[in-house]
C-alpha cells in the first residue's frame, strides 16, 4: 500500500493532514476532479454515444476517439445499490481495468471507511458523481464517464495518470482556478471550503498561508508573480475570492 503514503502533506488550515473521513478525502480531491471533468466534458462534447469494452478497458465515443479506462463501481437504477468494480464477478477482481476501484478498498481498510470496503451500498446517483469527482482528482484521471446501460450505470474513470495541462497564459488560468471552485461548492456539498480550496491550489502548485482568528480566515496563496487571497467566515465558509 505504498501510494497511500504519496497522498498525504501538512495542511498549513489546521486541519489533519490525513483526512478522517469521506467529506475530508472528497474536500481534498473535489477541486482538481471538477477542474479535469469539465475539460474531459467539453473534448468529448461532440463525440457522440460511447460503448465500453471491459475486457479491453477502452472507452470508444461514436467519432472514433478512444480512451482508456477503470471501472471504479457500478449503480443499479432499480434498487439504488452501488457494486464497487473490485466486487464485480462479471469482470473478475484480477482485472486490470478494476485497479482502482481496489486501491479504494485499500484505502477504506487502512483508514475505516466501511463504504470503500463493503461490495455492496445503498447508493443514489448525486452520490455517484461526486465519488466520480474525487476518484478523477485522487488518481489523476482526464475525467469520469457514467456510462447508462439501461437497468445500471457504470462509472469509469478516463484516460488515468494523465494531465489535460493548464492554459498558457498564466493569468487566465488564476482566473479559471477560482471559476472552477466557485462553480464546484455551488453546485456539491462542500463542508469546509478553507480546507478544499486550500488543497486544490497545493495541487496546483501555489504555495499557501492561512491566518485565523475568531471572526475567520484568510488563505493566502502565491505562485511565482500571481498571487491569490481568500476569506472564510468562523466555519470556515467562502466569503471572498480574489484572483
Amino acid at each position: 500500500m505504498g501510494w497511500l503514503s504519496k497522498l498525504f502533506g501538512s495542511d498549513g488550515g489546521g486541519r489533519s493532514a490525513k483526512p478522517e473521513n469521506f467529506e475530508q478525502w472528497f474536500e481534498q480531491y473535489a477541486a482538481l476532479g471538477f477542474e479535469r471533468q469539465q475539460q474531459f466534458a467539453e473534448e468529448t462534447a461532440d463525440a457522440g454515444e460511447a460503448e465500453v469494452d471491459l475486457g479491453r478497458g477502452r472507452l470508444r465515443f461514436a467519432d472514433g476517439s478512444e480512451y482508456g479506462v477503470q471501472l471504479i463501481g457500478s449503480l443499479a437504477h432499480t434498487s439504488d445499490t452501488w457494486l464497487w468494480g473490485w466486487a464485480n464477478q462479471t469482470v473478475g477482481s484480477d482485472s486490470p481495468f478494476v485497479q482502482q476501484s481496489a486501491r479504494l478498498r485499500q484505502l477504506g481498510e487502512k483508514f475505516v471507511l466501511p463504504f470503500f470496503c463493503m461490495d455492496k451500498n445503498p447508493y443514489s446517483g448525486d452520490q455517484m458523481h461526486r465519488l466520480g469527482l474525487f476518484a478523477v482528482g485522487l488518481f489523476g484521471a482526464l475525467g469520469y464517464y457514467p456510462l447508462n446501460l439501461g437497468d445500471f450505470t457504470l462509472l469509469l474513470n478516463v484516460g488515468y495518470n494523465q494531465d489535460p495541462g493548464a492554459h498558457p497564459n498564466p493569468a487566465i488560468e488564476q482566473k479559471r482556478l477560482a471559476s472552477v471552485f466557485s462553480q464546484l461548492i455551488a453546485a456539491y456539498p462542500v463542508y469546509d471550503h478553507l480546507h478544499a480550496l486550500e488543497c486544490y491550489l497545493r495541487a496546483k502548485g501555489y504555495q499557501t498561508a492561512v491566518r485565523a482568528d475568531a471572526a475567520g480566515s484568510l488563505l493566502e496563496a502565491q505562485q511565482g508573480s500571481l498571487k491569490l487571497s481568500a476569506a472564510f467566515d468562523s466555519a470556515r465558509r467562502l466569503i471572498q475570492l480574489t484572483a
